[in-house]
């Protein structure tokens, strides 16, 4: 995830940084910790996308 300033105060633009392989791609949208460190004010811990090609692609799975 990239965030870049613009020329509106207090608006940045945030532009995704996709991880890509043969199944398709994931990238996160949104990390609490990149906004503080851009002086912005985060609500939502963390949100991300996923785009698979093919139909029953399995991706690793994670238990919280």
């Amino acid at each position: 995830m990239k965030l870049s300033p613009t020329d509106l105060p207090d608006v940045m633009l945030v532009d995704i940084d996709p991880r890509a392989d043969d199944r398709g791609f994931f990238a996160r949208t949104f990390s609490a910790d990149a906004f503080e460190e851009a002086g912005l004010n985060p609500v939502v811990a963390q949100a991300n996308i996923a785009r698979t090609h093919h139909a029953g692609t399995l991706r690793g799975l994670h238990f919280q």
